[in-house]
Protein backbone atom coordinates (compact mmCIF):
# COMPACT_ATOMS: atom_id res chain seq x y z
CA UNK A 1 0.00 0.00 0.00
CA UNK A 2 0.93 3.61 -0.08
CA UNK A 3 2.80 5.55 2.76
CA UNK A 4 0.86 8.62 4.45
CA UNK A 5 3.91 10.43 2.69
CA UNK A 6 2.81 9.19 -0.21
CA UNK A 7 -0.46 10.17 -0.20
CA UNK A 8 0.41 13.59 1.23
CA UNK A 9 2.84 14.60 -1.63
CA UNK A 10 0.29 12.69 -4.70
CA UNK A 11 -2.53 15.17 -3.21
CA UNK A 12 -0.09 18.22 -2.95
CA UNK A 13 1.16 17.90 -6.76
CA UNK A 14 -1.89 17.27 -8.13
CA UNK A 15 -3.74 20.39 -6.14
CA UNK A 16 -0.58 22.69 -7.92
CA UNK A 17 -0.80 20.42 -10.99
CA UNK A 18 -3.06 23.57 -12.77
CA UNK A 19 -0.03 26.06 -12.04
CA UNK A 20 3.24 23.72 -12.96
CA UNK A 21 3.31 25.51 -16.34
CA UNK A 22 3.62 28.75 -14.89
CA UNK A 23 6.06 28.06 -12.47
CA UNK A 24 8.53 26.26 -14.90
CA UNK A 25 7.80 29.28 -17.08
CA UNK A 26 9.30 31.52 -13.92
CA UNK A 27 11.66 29.24 -13.14
CA UNK A 28 13.40 29.37 -17.08
CA UNK A 29 13.27 32.67 -16.97
CA UNK A 30 15.45 32.84 -13.22
CA UNK A 31 17.75 30.57 -14.65
CA UNK A 32 17.91 32.74 -17.77
CA UNK A 33 18.44 35.78 -15.34
CA UNK A 34 21.45 34.00 -13.19
CA UNK A 35 23.36 32.70 -16.57
CA UNK A 36 22.89 36.07 -18.13
CA UNK A 37 24.38 37.82 -14.83
CA UNK A 38 26.28 35.77 -14.29
CA UNK A 39 28.12 36.06 -18.31
CA UNK A 40 27.90 40.12 -17.49
CA UNK A 41 29.92 39.88 -14.27
CA UNK A 42 33.20 37.79 -16.37
CA UNK A 43 32.65 39.90 -19.08
CA UNK A 44 33.23 42.82 -16.79
CA UNK A 45 35.63 41.26 -14.70
CA UNK A 46 33.69 40.67 -11.78
CA UNK A 47 34.03 38.50 -8.65
CA UNK A 48 30.93 35.63 -8.74
CA UNK A 49 29.88 35.91 -5.42
CA UNK A 50 27.80 33.08 -3.49
CA UNK A 51 26.31 35.90 -1.63
CA UNK A 52 24.65 36.81 -5.02
CA UNK A 53 23.80 33.54 -5.79
CA UNK A 54 22.62 32.51 -2.76
CA UNK A 55 19.46 35.57 -3.63
CA UNK A 56 18.42 34.21 -6.59
CA UNK A 57 17.73 30.70 -4.76
CA UNK A 58 16.26 33.05 -1.80
CA UNK A 59 14.22 34.46 -4.81
CA UNK A 60 13.29 31.57 -6.77
CA UNK A 61 11.59 30.04 -3.62
CA UNK A 62 9.54 33.51 -2.55
CA UNK A 63 7.89 33.53 -6.14
CA UNK A 64 6.59 30.33 -6.17
CA UNK A 65 5.45 30.72 -2.49
CA UNK A 66 3.74 34.01 -3.83
CA UNK A 67 2.27 31.87 -7.31
CA UNK A 68 1.54 29.02 -5.06
CA UNK A 69 -0.59 31.76 -2.18
CA UNK A 70 -2.49 33.23 -5.21
CA UNK A 71 -3.19 29.39 -6.29
CA UNK A 72 -4.68 28.56 -3.20
CA UNK A 73 -6.67 31.96 -2.71
CA UNK A 74 -8.44 31.36 -6.10
CA UNK A 75 -9.01 28.28 -5.36
CA UNK A 76 -10.72 28.39 -2.04
CA UNK A 77 -12.47 31.69 -2.70
CA UNK A 78 -13.42 31.03 -5.93
CA UNK A 79 -11.54 33.60 -7.86
CA UNK A 80 -10.51 32.40 -10.75
CA UNK A 81 -12.03 35.71 -12.63
CA UNK A 82 -8.84 37.51 -10.63
CA UNK A 83 -6.39 35.74 -12.51
CA UNK A 84 -4.17 36.04 -9.65
CA UNK A 85 -1.65 33.50 -10.43
CA UNK A 86 -1.21 34.39 -14.20
CA UNK A 87 -0.60 38.05 -13.15
CA UNK A 88 1.88 37.58 -9.99
CA UNK A 89 3.53 35.15 -12.41
CA UNK A 90 3.62 37.63 -15.50
CA UNK A 91 4.61 40.12 -12.88
CA UNK A 92 8.14 37.93 -12.40
CA UNK A 93 8.74 37.11 -15.32
CA UNK A 94 8.69 41.11 -16.10
CA UNK A 95 11.06 41.55 -13.99
CA UNK A 96 13.33 38.93 -15.10
CA UNK A 97 13.18 39.94 -18.94
CA UNK A 98 14.26 43.07 -17.64
CA UNK A 99 17.55 42.18 -15.89
CA UNK A 100 18.02 40.03 -18.40
CA UNK A 101 17.77 42.60 -20.96
CA UNK A 102 20.12 45.09 -18.01
CA UNK A 103 22.60 42.05 -18.28
CA UNK A 104 22.63 41.44 -22.52
CA UNK A 105 23.09 45.60 -22.00
CA UNK A 106 26.35 44.99 -20.14
CA UNK A 107 27.38 41.83 -21.85
CA UNK A 108 26.84 43.97 -25.32
CA UNK A 109 27.58 47.36 -24.34
CA UNK A 110 24.71 48.30 -26.62
CA UNK A 111 21.35 49.44 -25.06
CA UNK A 112 19.08 48.03 -28.08
CA UNK A 113 17.22 45.65 -25.49
CA UNK A 114 16.34 48.18 -22.81
CA UNK A 115 15.32 50.54 -25.41
CA UNK A 116 12.80 47.87 -26.58
CA UNK A 117 11.76 46.90 -22.94
CA UNK A 118 11.37 50.90 -22.48
CA UNK A 119 9.35 51.07 -25.31
CA UNK A 120 7.08 48.22 -24.13
CA UNK A 121 7.20 49.92 -21.00
CA UNK A 122 5.37 53.32 -22.31
CA UNK A 123 2.81 51.03 -24.50
CA UNK A 124 1.82 49.56 -21.17
CA UNK A 125 1.80 52.57 -19.62
CA UNK A 126 -0.43 54.48 -22.36
CA UNK A 127 -2.55 51.20 -22.36
CA UNK A 128 -3.22 51.50 -18.50
CA UNK A 129 -4.04 55.43 -18.91
CA UNK A 130 -5.89 54.59 -21.86
CA UNK A 131 -8.23 52.24 -19.91
CA UNK A 132 -8.19 54.80 -16.83
CA UNK A 133 -9.68 57.74 -19.02
CA UNK A 134 -12.55 55.25 -20.37
CA UNK A 135 -13.19 54.38 -17.09
CA UNK A 136 -13.22 58.24 -15.74
CA UNK A 137 -15.74 58.81 -18.66
CA UNK A 138 -17.63 55.73 -17.94
CA UNK A 139 -17.96 57.01 -14.17
CA UNK A 140 -19.25 60.79 -15.22
CA UNK A 141 -21.53 59.29 -17.35
CA UNK A 142 -23.48 58.35 -14.77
Amino acid sequence: MYSKLQLFLTFILSYFAPIATIIHVMLIFILIDCLSAIWAARKNNIPIESRKMRKTVIKMFWYIMAVLMAHTMEVTFNLQFAHLVQIIGGFVCMVEIKSVFENITKITNEPVFMKIYKLFEKKAADSINLNNKENDRNDSAC
